[in-house]
């Protein structure tokens, strides 16, 4: 009880610096042409609003001419998207 006391006052304590979090980077132009690619079909799609991937490349810094290594691709779900955002070289 006593603990659970100390962190909701620790807690509360720290609201005011909310405001101080860093905002998510906004998502390009590049990023949001390669999620809305036709390429994609609509079973990819699907996981869309789960996985946020426009904000998820966005927040990795992909851009064009960038060189990424995708480990455990799995799927390909990110694979298109991230060679259609940082383009052929």
């Amino acid at each position: 009880m006593r603990r659970a006391v100390v962190f909701a006052l620790i807690g509360a304590a720290l609201l005011p610096l909310t405001p101080l979090v860093a905002k998510a980077p906004a998502v390009s132009a590049i990023i949001a042409q390669a999620v809305s690619a036709p390429g994609r079909g609509p079973e990819e799609r699907v996981a869309d609003p789960l996985r946020k991937p426009a904000e998820t490349m966005a927040f990795a810094g992909v851009r064009p001419g960038l060189t990424i290594g995708e480990f455990y691709p799995g799927g390909g779900y990110f694979t298109k998207m991230l060679s259609a955002a940082v383009g052929p070289k």
